[in-house]
């Protein structure tokens, strides 16, 4: 008697992952963009020893925002040996 067949689950390509990293992405530094700019306008309304901790936390997402743009351009368009290729 054989095992019964199971259907496995589809394997997207490498293009659609790409698709997928970036769509998801560009959601995410959207959102994280909108939660800076809540921040900024929320340093206005309080006292400066708060302005100070709002400036460093607004300084680390900046960065956040930047190192995941870096990340996904790195994938979406791979190293540049790889781009001289195609």
């Amino acid at each position: 008697m054989s095992p019964p067949v199971v259907d496995s689950p589809p394997v997207f390509g490498h293009v659609e992952q790409l698709r997928i990293v970036s769509g998801a992405s560009d959601t995410l530094i959207r959102h994280l963009f909108s939660v800076g700019l809540s921040l900024h306008e929320t340093r206005t309304m309080v006292s400066d020893l708060a302005q100070v901790r709002l400036d460093a936390t607004i300084g680390e997402l900046d960065l956040a925002i930047r190192e995941l743009r870096s990340l996904v351009f790195g994938l979406t368009h791979g190293p540049p040996g790889d781009r001289d290729r195609a």
